[in-house]
């Protein structure tokens, strides 16, 4: 996993399931105090226009 890439909660989002930030931040284990200051991290994205949405087969992304 890479530390300059934010990760989603998925919070109320219906294209979590689809979404390469959701996945790969379901896969990061938080440590037993709770301590995740060492990744980034969003509720969602904008529902309006979905920016930090990633398609999960898509390669080409930044």
């Amino acid at each position: 996993m890479s530390t300059d890439i934010t990760y989603c909660n998925g919070k109320d989002c219906i294209l979590r399931s689809q979404c390469k930030r959701y996945q790969d931040g379901q896969r990061i284990m938080v440590n037993s105090n709770g301590d995740t200051d060492q990744y980034y991290w969003m509720d969602n994205c904008n529902p309006d226009d979905r920016d930090g949405f990633w398609a999960a087969d898509d390669n080409n992304r930044k």
